[in-house]
């Protein structure tokens, strides 16, 4: 029998499909999105078998007569939908994971035991790009949320993702200490006013609070696992490139493995040496021969590669002029807004997709000025904007990006759709972590199986 999974914040699924991919039976996923919930229950009717393409059609129809923003009104038509089948057997609950109890919770998992549950939190709280609140932003404190949901299902491993930008995210650190016997200790943010105010260690409740440290760098990370700490569970994280597994595009993303204290403990690294080297060799000739679990060609794929292999934009990346181009969008003297075809594409995040385009003749120098003077107080306003032949990438090469299959099913306005796959990780990622965790082989070098529970041996992050 496969093992059991329970899906949170699942987006558009791509950490469900990876998940799958790599032999676990998804039984329930919750996510809040309403764009994204259709998406996910269009791919499952598919999947079953219980709709067909020619709904879709009328449906599409029928909208265009009722363009509303609230109404998940579209979806791109392909010839087909969801033949891999993915995700057939998942609930779609569209709700609040905060709403979820014991009740919600048996539904979801036909009252089975689940040996994992996964899910990446909201990240704009943590992300480099954003205003990075970290945990006194709302968002950024639904992994309490997270660890509540645990709490109750009691899996035997937990997956966590988030943006690399977590590791070094601030935040106080509030520890407890015990009057009697000098004991200190972080309280579980889920734990009973009462219970984090009695000693673990003589059981007294003569104990007073204290701010340890105040906006500690690594403190947001600090906290997460001291939660998962107090429910039992051993921590690993590492950060991962997509490029290294079959994604065109620099992505990275950090994961946490919680393992129960009672399961096999999975390890990881987070050399930050090994990831510079890592960084800085992306480009490079050879990437380190002594690992043979890399799934790749020493050179990532590129994104003209990936455009080709998924046949999208053929004219106009035959150009030898051709590159790829964030439009219009303002950028600090330092970040490029053009990059070569030639290379795996930048991160391809929720913002990013819905600019960026193919420029088959190039970009100006002066259009580039324009959209680099951030620096200096100015605005790219609509009056000083170059005419730039472009178009901008299609759904099916946003897919083809994020390694989602080109048939998955993306629901909404062209706006909804990028940002749903914008959002997502990339399936690649997900069956390479969830592969390691269920413990089956993911990686064969000729007749060896890889058997090893050590997340050191699937990431070049760690050698």
């Amino acid at each position: 029998m496969k093992p059991t999974a329970l899906s949170l914040f699942s987006g558009l699924g791509g950490l469900d499909i990876g998940v799958e991919m790599a032999g676990f039976n998804i039984l329930g996923a919750v996510e809040l999105n309403p764009h994204a919930c259709r998406s996910l229950r269009i791919n499952r009717r598919f999947a079953r078998q219980q709709e067909k393409l020619i709904t879709l059609i009328r449906q599409h129809e029928k909208s265009k007569s009722r363009r509303q923003a609230s109404r998940p009104h579209w979806i791109a038509l392909r010839d087909n939908v969801n033949t891999g089948r993915y995700c057939k057997d998942t609930l779609v609950y569209d709700r609040d994971i905060a709403s979820l109890d014991r009740k919600n919770l048996g539904r979801l998992t036909r009252g089975r035991d689940v040996d994992l549950v996964f899910g990446g939190p909201p990240c704009q709280s943590f992300s480099m790009s954003g205003q990075r609140q970290s945990v006194y932003d709302k968002r950024g404190m639904l992994f309490v949320e997270f660890a509540r949901i645990v709490s109750i299902v009691r899996p035997r491993y937990v997956l966590l993702e988030n943006v690399k930008g977590i590791l070094s995210s601030r935040a106080d650190i509030w520890k407890t200490k015990c009057l009697d016997c000098d004991n200190q200790w972080m309280p579980a943010l889920l734990a009973e006013d009462e219970a984090a105010e009695v000693c673990p260690k003589c059981n007294s409740s003569s104990t007073k609070q204290f701010i340890s440290a105040k906006a500690h760098k690594g403190g947001a990370m600090q906290l997460i696992e001291n939660e998962f700490t107090w429910q039992g569970y051993r921590c690993s994280y590492s950060v991962w490139n997509s490029v290294f597994f079959g994604a065109a595009q620099r992505r990275e993303r950090m994961l946490m493995i919680f393992s129960r204290h009672d399961m096999p403990f999975i390890a990881s690294s987070h050399d930050t040496e090994k990831q510079e080297f890592v960084q800085n060799s992306l480009f490079q000739a050879e990437l380190p021969k002594s690992n043979p679990i890399i799934p790749l060609k020493t050179q990532p794929k590129s994104l003209r590669e990936a455009l080709i292999q998924c046949n999208q934009h053929s004219e106009a990346i035959s150009s030898p002029k051709a590159c790829l181009w964030l439009r219009n969008v303002v950028r600090p003297h330092d970040e490029p807004v053009t990059w070569t075809l030639d290379q795996p594409a930048p991160t391809i995040g929720a913002h990013q997709a819905a600019k960026l385009a193919i420029a088959p003749n190039g970009v100006p120098d002066a259009q580039i000025r324009l959209q680099q003077w951030h620096t200096l107080g100015n605005r790219l306003g609509k009056g000083n904007q170059l005419d730039v032949t472009y178009e901008f990438l299609s759904d099916e090469a946003l897919l083809a990006l994020q390694t989602f299959p080109l048939d998955w099913a993306v629901s909404g306005t062209r706006m909804e759709r990028v940002f749903q796959i914008g959002n997502a990780v990339p399936p690649v990622l997900g069956k390479a972590v969830a592969s390691l965790i269920a413990g089956s082989p993911c990686f064969v070098d000729g007749s060896e199986t890889i058997k090893t529970l050590n997340l050191a041996n699937l990431t070049p992050l760690a050698a």
